[in-house]
């Protein structure tokens, strides 16, 4: 790749076993110098019998891009945040939205970038967060959502808000993802119920490890599982 490859990889592309079938990919992460290559690409199945084999072309020098970052992500991803920008130097669309919804974040304060479990990461303060827009294709299904992120914590005692829902500008939102640094050092999750009450949904992370945090809904329960390990299993009997 670093010698045959474009400068920016816009010539890397991936195609099924027959070799002709191209798939969706992005790239997360290109060093023309070495040729690490950090990518998403959607395969439509793997069998669990035997290989599935995928091949990847380069060394095309008038090609254009052939990323279709839209394309990985399917309608059932409503918003992919690599939080790979540096927000000093991110532009208008501010935090990218990876899927075809657009729904790209508004930085808020947070300070520069750090090593992230993938690439890229953002580094949270008790004062710093994502704001998601006010888009109704973030809205809470009543029949399933499900919300994950990477992320290292340390108590610095502040509340840092990773990720949240605008409702009605900075100061209000639908629903948000936080560590809780005030209290029990945990991860939170709230969503404004149709009562206007918070209702939060709490789980205890190791501080200062990189872990893959999720949270989903069904319609009846919210549940937490930390590293595929499910932390909490809780009745929800707040309507949205």
């Amino acid at each position: 790749l670093a010698a045959r490859a474009q400068a920016d990889g816009d010539d890397i592309l991936f195609t099924s076993s027959d070799g002709a079938t191209k798939l969706s990919h992005e790239i997360e992460k290109y060093t023309s110098s070495t040729g690490a290559l950090i990518a998403w690409v959607n395969v439509p199945s793997l069998s669990s019998a035997s290989n599935t084999v995928l091949y990847m072309y380069y060394g095309d020098a008038a090609v254009s891009s052939q990323q279709d970052a839209s394309g990985v992500w399917d309608s059932n991803y409503k918003a992919v945040y690599h939080l790979k920008e540096d927000p000093a130097v991110a532009g208008a669309n501010g935090i990218i939205d990876s899927t075809s919804n657009a729904n790209h974040g508004t930085d808020i304060n947070t300070v520069g970038t750090v090593t992230g479990q993938i690439d890229g990461s953002l580094n949270f303060t008790g004062a710093g967060y994502v704001e998601a827009p006010n888009s109704t294709s973030l809205n809470i299904s009543g029949t399933a959502t499900t919300i994950s992120f990477w992320a290292s914590v340390i108590d610095n005692g502040n509340d840092s808000v990773l990720v949240e829902k605008a409702l009605a500008g900075p100061t209000a939102y639908q629903y948000a993802v936080e560590f809780d640094g005030n209290n029990a050092n945990t991860f939170d999750f709230y969503f404004r119920a149709s009562d206007n009450t918070m209702p939060a949904f709490s789980m205890l992370p190791t501080a200062g490890v990189l872990q893959y945090s999720v949270f989903t809904y069904d319609g009846a329960n919210v549940r937490g599982y930390l590293n595929g390990a499910l932390a909490f299993t809780t009745a929800n009997t707040n309507s949205i």
